[in-house]
């Protein structure tokens, strides 16, 4: 059988379409009607249809089928009518469907089917019409869902973006988190080795300026890193997100913040672990002022974002002006205190030198660990600046905002 045929209406009190077999359209076919899933009745599809055999699909047009509905089988405006070959299992076209409203003047139909007349309606009385016999039952109401703050939407944001980033970084290498931390790592390992080759600092694991001499370059090296891995990280963030803005709860600063965070947060776990080793190992640790050396570490966390979110709205959309700032990049290692401390400077350069807020800020650090270190770099000098560059990265952000959510 080659059935062709359609569910052209189904009204409160009636049924019709057509139906035939393309292999033997001479035949005429049996309907199975359901109602809502139920049985309701068969139908000879043998009513005459002009239309069908004016467009050839039938040699006589006699493939048409009505079912008129008695006032007790009314079908209401939630009624889903089927239609199909007996014996087989799909539709004919156009079904299932639904029942169409009543557009009987001075009345409407409920939900259900029930026709309800205006002045009975308002007054909540009892329609007078008989209820429909296959009426779907009413959906549990569910409660609405509670709104979200702008903060929570911030914060469900940026815990997504977070584990997304850090499994996109980390889930796939066998190593990963290890080697995030290989960089500080080696420049740690490579300071002391430099300094026992050149028979200073005690050995490789000696003392230097009364403490632990791996701890002496790791506050250095990691205050750095602190400042640097944030600033890397911020630039390009935007870019390696931007498919992702099409969701209008993410912003392009969520992308900022989320790798600034990850970045320090690694940081602070390998100083961490650091302290720990040499703890262990009864090598002498000291942390003078703790407050003092997180608060230096928060502000050169705060540079690293306000400048690497100035840099990187503007290096977004500019490949070039991106490779010119990791350029000028490179040379901070050595001029931001993270392998000396300001009063080792040469006092040749030194008048130059302590322009550079990182080395404040790193120069802090090493000072708020250190008892027998005092360091003199100017805590004004290194909010000043973070408070500027926070100033100047967010404006531009502001202002670009627009063309940095566009593909």
């Amino acid at each position: 059988m080659r059935i062709i045929g359609h569910l052209d209406r189904v009204t409160a009190s009636q049924i019709r379409g057509w139906a035939l077999d393309a292999d033997a359209a001479a035949l005429p076919v049996q309907l199975e009607v359901r109602i809502n899933g139920h049985f309701f009745s068969t139908v000879v599809a043998e009513k005459p249809r002009p239309d069908v055999a004016a467009k050839n699909l039938h040699p006589t047009g006699n493939c048409g089928f009505v079912i008129d509905l008695q006032p007790d089988q009314q079908l209401g405006a939630a009624d889903l009518v089927s239609v199909r070959v007996v014996g087989m299992s799909r539709d004919l076209s156009g079904s299932p469907m639904l029942c169409k409203p009543s557009t009987t003047t001075g009345a409407s139909r409920s939900a259900f089917g029930d026709a309800v007349a205006p002045s009975q309606a308002a007054a909540g009385e009892e329609s007078t019409h008989p209820p429909s016999l296959f009426t779907l039952p009413a959906l549990p109401t569910f409660p609405a869902p509670p709104q979200r703050t702008s903060f929570r939407i911030f914060v469900d944001s940026f815990v997504a973006l977070f584990l997304r980033t850090m499994k996109a970084r980390f889930g796939t290498q066998r190593f990963g988190y290890f080697l995030a931390v290989l960089e500080p790592l080696f420049y740690i390992v490579l300071m002391r080795g430099s300094r026992l080759l050149a028979g200073r600092g005690g050995g490789f694991l000696g003392e230097e300026a009364g403490v632990d001499g791996f701890f002496y370059h790791a506050i250095g090296i990691i205050s750095f890193f602190i400042f640097m891995r944030v600033f890397n990280s911020c630039l390009g963030a935007i870019n390696s997100t931007t498919a992702l803005f099409n969701y209008r709860q993410l912003k392009p600063i969520d992308s900022i913040l989320v790798t600034a965070v990850i970045e320090v947060g690694l940081m602070l776990t390998l100083f961490s672990v650091i302290v720990m080793i040499l703890v262990l190992i009864d090598h002498k640790v000291e942390a003078d002022d703790l407050l003092m050396f997180l608060t230096a570490a928060s502000l050169l966390f705060l540079l690293g974002v306000g400048l690497g979110l100035l840099a990187d709205v503007y290096t977004a959309k500019s490949p070039a002006l991106r490779k010119f700032v990791e350029i000028i990049n490179r040379p901070l290692l050595f001029m931001s205190g993270a392998f000396f401390t300001m009063q080792d400077l040469p006092a040749v350069i030194k008048p130059y030198i302590v322009w550079n807020p990182i080395l404040h800020g790193v120069d802090l650090c090493r000072g708020a660990l250190l008892s027998a270190y005092d360091s003199p770099g100017d805590w004004i000098y290194l909010l000043t600046w973070v408070l500027a560059s926070l100033w100047f990265g967010l404006a531009a952000y502001r202002r670009n905002l627009y063309r940095l959510t566009q593909a």
